[in-house]
């Protein structure tokens, strides 16, 4: 199945694209010329391109709509569906070709993992589902320190890098070997979350403000490396170095830097501007340093006469988030809990079950699929989160970015719910 890469070319000058049967073209192209084959197996390609004659023409099926080519494409690959498809895709073909964000965020932690040396793409297989399934819980992703903004394959850690890489061993461990179980419980998860921290030997330190995964990747440059400057972040919020001396491993001052008594000379990782051209270090996007707020909510509350709720939204909205995570995701989770009773919730439910993606895409509400699935995610992230900090002595919600992201997605359902409620 093919379709053309420019569709305002003539059809007999265009070029094609293909869109399935891509490796089986390939195949051809290779039994036909060998030498255009990686030189790893150019030897086994001459050896079965001996006695093969290559056709002169193949037949293709051309298909410009994209929709129509994704519904062949997911006949072929997602397997027998009774009697439509044929052979399946593997998970990790799956998680690429279908685009689901659990999955993405599964796939990206295992390629990051495989760039980082910890595992080779070949021992990947059979891992991923058990990796999606662990990191799938919010508990888990906090005590990880993983997270992730609008696109699920860019991934943060709010953990140092040694902490971090600890829980990475641990979870690709448990991938292949399954102590927990190939189908454990979700409080099964949880628990061992709760108990990671202490079982891996880390320290309970959280950074500042977090940092990309992509960033850990970067090579070195001029010798001075991007993670340099993010353990420089680390290292000062352990308190084992100086502000003076991070500002000064980061910008290429030629103050020295007062790391473990030496000099910023001794230390190979950091340098001063007399020796090395340092690049000038990117600028983190500004962040609110409050939660998200809206007037609309605000005023519509003041309608319904509830004081609580009022003064719930206020002081979510007004508390600097930095300093105060874990008791931001108390107040959230018990805004959106007394809030949905109020909008007539059942007591013997709960916020992720009133907001389920089904009833967010029917009134009053009428989102689409994917935005239903994003709202549906953050609620239940935030009650997770919000129960488990209330009740664990030591587990909780530390991402700060995450909430204000997943406060940004709930107001606008606050808002629909509150304008039908006062329409009764």
């Amino acid at each position: 199945m093919v379709f053309q890469e420019d569709p305002e070319d003539p059809p007999e000058e265009a070029n094609y694209v293909v869109a399935e049967g891509n490796r089986r073209l390939c195949a051809l192209k290779l039994l036909k010329d060998p030498k255009r084959a990686p030189a790893t197996m150019r030897e086994a390609f001459q050896r079965a391109s001996k006695g093969f004659r290559a056709p002169r023409t193949i037949s293709v099926v051309i298909e410009e709509d994209e929709g129509e080519r994704r519904k062949w494409i997911e006949r072929a690959h997602a397997g027998t569906m009774e009697g439509k498809g044929r052979k399946a895709w593997n998970t990790t073909q799956k998680t690429r070709f279908f685009q689901n964000p659990r999955n993405l965020r599964g796939q990206a932690l295992m390629d990051y993992a495989v760039a980082r040396g910890f595992i080779s793409k070949e021992e990947t297989f059979g891992r991923l589902s058990h990796v999606v399934r662990l990191v799938g819980n919010p508990v888990m992703r906090a005590a990880i320190g993983l997270s992730t903004g609008s696109d699920p394959t860019e991934l943060f850690r709010n953990r140092p890098a040694e902490d971090f890489d600890k829980f990475l061993v641990w979870l690709l461990d448990e991938a292949l070997n399954k102590r927990l179980g190939s189908q454990v419980l979700k409080r099964d998860i949880e628990q061992k979350a709760n108990s990671l921290e202490a079982e891996l030997g880390c320290s309970h330190v959280r950074l500042p403000e977090p940092v990309s995964l992509s960033e850990d990747l970067k090579p070195d440059k001029a010798g001075f490396t991007s993670q340099a400057s993010s353990r420089s972040q680390e290292q000062a919020a352990r308190g084992s170095i100086s502000t003076t001396s991070m500002n000064s491993a980061v910008s290429g001052s030629s103050h020295q830097a007062d790391v473990s008594g030496g000099d910023a000379t001794s230390d190979p990782e950091v340098k001063t501007s007399e020796s090395v051209n340092i690049p000038k270090k990117p600028k983190l996007p500004k962040t609110s340093k409050v939660m998200p707020y809206s007037e609309e909510v605000a005023d519509l509350l003041e309608q319904l006469g509830n004081y609580k709720l009022s003064s719930l939204l206020y002081s979510i909205s007004s508390i600097p988030v930095k300093e105060h995570v874990p008791a931001l995701y108390v107040t959230a989770w018990s805004f959106l809990d007394s809030f949905s009773v109020a909008m007539g919730r059942k007591s013997d439910g709960n916020i992720s079950q009133f907001w389920q993606a089904k009833f967010l895409r029917q009134d009053p509400y009428n989102f689409s699929r994917d935005e239903a699935n994003a709202i549906s995610h953050a609620v239940d992230q935030i009650r997770s989160l919000g129960n488990t900090t209330k009740h664990h002595p030591n587990a909780a919600g530390f991402d700060g970015q995450q909430l204000k992201n997943d406060w940004q997605l709930i107001l606008p359902i606050i808002e629909l719910a509150l304008r039908k409620h006062l329409k009764k």
